[in-house]
């Protein structure tokens, strides 16, 4: 399998692109980049990619619809519009897989949001194999909540809920929402994860050394690579929502697909005619000899009895 460019963008700042190279095996094997467009269309050279967006316009649901396919991405606005104040109309809806206990989580996200970043990258020369939200690169565990502090925004996840994305809101004020929507109190989560930007951590600092001083752990690590090192990383490591579903699906290209088969063809109907040319020379050389040796016969005939044939 090829190498990968994980590419990331977000809707605030949509002419900056940060990237990185990784293997099959989801291991980076270049340093990261950044850059507009162009720096990005060069250092793709080819390669399939990845996209992971960053908006704070995107919403983490679930469903436990029993259907699948084309026919769940056609009941999901449906059964999920009650989420949403505005037109359904609008968002696109992209499901993920199924789990054990029969629910998947829903990602949502404004199409033009997605439509024009895929066409900027498309216009570049560029065709997302796969695309990724942002908070799908959260996974928390059981008693632990997951924190992504990107400038204003703030990405929650606990155990059993979807990510939620905050942007304005005192950090504790999110933090608490957060714990409701589990239906525990605040006793049951055991530690904080904390991962900050710069920017993030400078906007909350008041809030980070409050939460430092309570009575939860809180585990703070500052990304220098910024959010999409962080997301770059989780989601080499397992895959989330693939966003390119329904009209955002890709394509496949027929003709592309048939191209090595027209070699394979072509080498099939070489060796055909090969072996049909080398049997046509055999059967003709084979017909000399026995004219020959016809020719031989009759003439000896000829000699021992005295009389022409």
């Amino acid at each position: 399998m090829s190498d990968i460019i994980y590419v990331g963008v977000s809707d605030s700042d949509p002419d900056h692109y940060f990237w990185v190279r990784a293997n099959s095996g989801g291991d980076a094997i270049s340093a990261p980049g950044e850059g507009d467009l162009q720096a990005l269309a060069s250092a793709a050279q080819g390669l399939p990619i990845h996209l992971i967006l960053a908006s704070d316009k995107i919403t983490m649901l679930e469903t436990d619809l029993p259907v699948t396919g084309k026919k769940l991405l056609t009941a999901l606005p449906f059964a999920l519009e009650e989420h949403f104040p505005g037109e359904i109309d609008a968002l696109h809806f992209a499901a993920g897989d199924k789990r054990d206990d029969g629910t998947r989580g829903v990602v949502v996200v404004p199409q033009d949001v997605l439509s024009s970043v895929l066409e900027d990258l498309t216009e570049a020369g560029l065709s997302p194999r796969a695309a990724f939200a942002l908070p799908d690169a959260l996974d928390a565990v059981e008693g632990h909540l997951q924190i992504l502090l990107i400038g204003d925004m703030a990405i929650i996840d606990g155990a059993g809920v979807e990510p939620v994305s905050f942007r304005g809101l005192p950090l504790q004020l999110a933090i608490d929402a957060t714990i409701a929507s589990l239906g525990e109190d605040s006793e049951s989560i055991r530690q904080l994860q904390i991962y900050a930007e710069e920017a993030g951590s400078e906007l909350t600092e008041t809030a980070l050394d409050a939460l430092d001083a309570g009575t939860i752990q809180v585990d703070r690590r500052a990304h220098s690579q910024g959010w999409f090192g962080f997301a770059a990383r989780a989601l080499m490591a397992r895959s989330g929502t693939d966003l390119l579903q329904g009209p955002f699906g890709v394509r496949a290209d027929t003709m592309a697909a048939l191209k090595p088969w027209y070699a394979a063809a072509g080498l099939l109907v070489a060796a055909g005619l090969m072996a049909f040319t080398t049997t046509a020379i055999e059967a003709r050389t084979l017909s000399r000899q026995a004219e020959n040796l016809d020719q031989q016969i009759v003439s000896r005939l000829t000699q021992l009895t005295g009389e022409r044939l």
